[in-house]
């Protein structure tokens, strides 16, 4: 049977990005085409969206939809990339800002994407016989789905769950029914939209291996393990990729200087480049240490605030991307006015200088409290960025400190104390004579096998299992979750 996988996420690039859901539904679209996956793609078209620019093509101008008591009307837009199909749901009430995420109208504006997505495939005249949802944004897709279709959720982060007051709930006409044992015990008065996806899909998938074995503790499952748990059986992790055409330090337009894993000598120019655009002191034997990401607690940004006064001790330079909490921020601008030779910190998403960070720092910093894949440390990988991360999630999955792939340094307890160890280990061998140790870690991570393809083979299997078991109800697997 030939697979026709409707995918569904709120987010993807390089239309409309925010984080790693973005770049995952960016890329692994057209890499299931490759794979022979016939795959139509649904994606609000927020404010930031040019039509124009698109070529987009309208197929449907009038869709109406009941979200409660109030209806939206949707035109659908068709745009051909990458030999997938995307289709485009306009609904300016709904969609017309420039943002993916507004907290308060969230759960109307995505019930509104989910119950449009019927009617939008039927006008692109695309018979789906796989449903593929991604994260809860999309749930009430799979509570809502045609029978006759096989649903397959993917998580990217169990931390948001989609939880929504049963009232509101019943106001925005979505189905209460019985609540899950979950629901009563662990968010009384209020419906778990996630959970219940998680319970009804054929298919249940996180973005990497060691993420679908952490989920199904207490320490990571985030009040849902015992949901996950039943479900072993139809778990699979599948580690993302990251576009290898796109991230390629031997074309790359943005760096100063282009190099290969077999002559890394035009690293060195990167390096140099950076520390002028950053106002640093340009010294090649000073190591550079780089970090592109959310300043939060779950990117483990504490720990690397508590460690920076000792780099400085080491000599160490240190550049930092990104926003985040203002905490974080002020804790930011406290160590850049102490530290000026040896510390920056830009306070902004700034997609070029992050690649003049990943090809121009000597190590990549990613002590992440949880990563369920982690982005980062493979695009660090790609451009001989050496990572030092946490041992959890996709971070355990791509970097290895020991064997013949060795490709970074790694910790498990989740303190400055271990942070900085590794830091140690890494700093130890970049200053070893000759650096063999060093440039052996280099050519190992830039020649991992980072793309989509692997990945994509593994989601044709999931949906292959998922369509197997649509004859049978999974109705089973719900009542058993709320017995």
């Amino acid at each position: 049977m030939e697979l026709k996988v409707a995918f569904l996420a709120v987010e993807a690039a390089p239309f409309a990005k925010v984080g790693g859901l973005g770049d995952v539904a960016g890329a692994l679209p057209a890499a299931l085409v490759r794979q022979g996956v016939a795959v139509t793609q649904l994606l609000p078209r927020y404010g930031q969206i040019d039509l124009t620019a698109l070529d987009a093509t309208l197929i449907a101008s009038d869709i109406q939809i009941s979200v409660g008591p109030e209806t939206h009307a949707f035109a659908v837009w068709r745009v051909e990339r990458d030999g997938v199909h995307l289709l485009l749901l306009d609904a300016p009430s709904l969609f017309g800002e420039a943002q993916v995420y507004i907290d308060l109208r969230d759960r109307v504006r995505f019930t509104a994407f989910c119950r449009a997505v019927p009617a939008a495939l039927a006008a692109a005249g695309f018979d789906a016989n796989v449903l593929h949802a991604n994260d809860w944004h999309t749930a009430l897709a799979v509570l809502e789905a045609d029978p006759a279709l096989a649903r397959v959720l993917t998580i990217h982060n169990l931390a948001h769950q989609g939880i929504t007051d049963i009232d509101y709930a019943e106001t925005l006409g979505i189905a209460v029914g019985e609540l899950l044992e979950v629901e009563r015990h662990q968010f009384p008065g209020k419906i778990n939209l996630l959970a219940r996806a998680i319970a009804a899909a054929e298919q249940v998938t996180t973005v990497s291996p060691r993420y679908a074995r952490e989920v199904l503790t207490p320490e990571f499952g985030a009040g849902l393990e015992t949901v996950l748990q039943r479900r072993t059986a139809d778990l699979t992790g599948i580690l993302n990729g990251i576009d290898t055409e796109r991230f390629d330090p031997a074309s790359d337009p943005d760096l100063a200087a282009t190099y290969t894993a077999d002559d890394l000598a035009a690293k060195a120019a990167n390096k140099a480049a950076l520390q002028r655009e950053l106002g640093l002191p340009v010294e090649a034997e000073r190591p550079l240490l780089g970090m592109v990401s959310r300043l939060d607690g779950q990117k483990g940004f504490d720990l690397v605030t508590s460690v920076v006064p000792a780099l400085v001790e080491r000599g160490v330079q240190v550049a930092v991307l990104g926003t985040g909490l203002p905490e974080y921020h002020a804790l930011a601008q406290e160590l850049v006015a102490r530290y000026p030779e040896q510390v920056s910190v830009t306070l902004a998403f700034d997609a070029t200088k992050a690649q003049h960070i990943y090809g121009g720092a000597d190590m990549f910093l990613m002590p992440s409290r949880f990563e369920p894949c982690g982005l980062g440390q493979m695009v660090a990988m790609r451009y001989g960025t050496v990572p030092v991360v946490r041992e959890t999630g996709g971070l355990a999955d791509t970097v290895h400190e020991l064997g013949v792939d060795a490709n970074g340094f790694r910790f498990v307890e989740y303190t400055p104390q271990a942070l900085l160890a590794a830091i140690d280990r890494a700093l130890a061998t970049w200053g070893e004579p000759g650096r063999q140790r060093w440039q052996a870690l280099q050519r190992n991570g830039m020649r991992a096998d980072l793309t989509w393809d692997g990945a994509a083979r593994q989601y044709r299997d999931v949906y292959e299992r998922a369509l197997a078991q649509r004859p049978q109800s999974s109705a089973a697997a719900v009542a058993e979750q709320r017995a």
